[in-house]
């Protein structure tokens, strides 16, 4: 990934995370858990916080701030983060962290995070009306629209019906 926050920009490059600023490149941190080598995949920042979204660990968020490199707290049990397999995307909508998670079984699921609020599931399983189909099992891409959320997704096997794997959430 590339991802330019406020006068830096930042890079994913295999399992380092990458930060150039002031013509300087610093690598910031290696994403990895004992025995797995993560792939730092995604970026997006909330506030002054940017986060980082990886793949091949599972359902992991870090985060860069005045206080350096962390994992964040997302606060979801063990049999959540079970689930799903990675991040595939982050997006900054109305001031939240919103997760798109690939499911390891079943669908794909859309959280939205905020520091001082806690996380909640806006997405997959039918939550708010959303997907239930297994198909949809990656979150390829999230953008707002409107005021929306926005989200794509890979349809497996691929179906020649008419099935849309576009989802748009005003927030109820």
């Amino acid at each position: 990934f590339l991802y330019s926050h406020q006068s830096a920009l930042y890079a994913g490059v295999d399992r380092e995370v990458w930060r150039l600023a002031n013509s300087k490149g610093q690598k910031i941190s290696t994403v990895e858990l004992p025995g797995k080598g993560c792939t730092a995949y995604s970026a997006t920042a909330v506030s002054d916080i940017v986060y980082f979204g990886v793949t091949n660990c599972g359902l992991r968020v870090y985060q860069y701030d005045k206080s350096g490199f962390s994992q964040t707290k997302l606060g979801l049990g063990d049999d959540v983060l079970a689930q799903y397999g990675d991040v595939y995307e982050l997006h900054n909508w109305n001031d939240r962290l919103i997760i798109g998670a690939t499911a390891r079984f079943g669908t794909a699921g859309l959280y939205a995070y905020r520091p001082d609020g806690g996380i909640s599931k806006i997405g997959g399983d039918g939550v708010n009306g959303s997907w239930i189909n297994a198909g949809f099992t990656f979150p390829e891409s999230l953008s707002t629209h409107r005021g929306n959320l926005i989200a794509t997704f890979e349809r497996t096997p691929m179906e020649h019906s008419p099935i849309t794997a576009v989802w748009s959430f005003d927030g109820t």
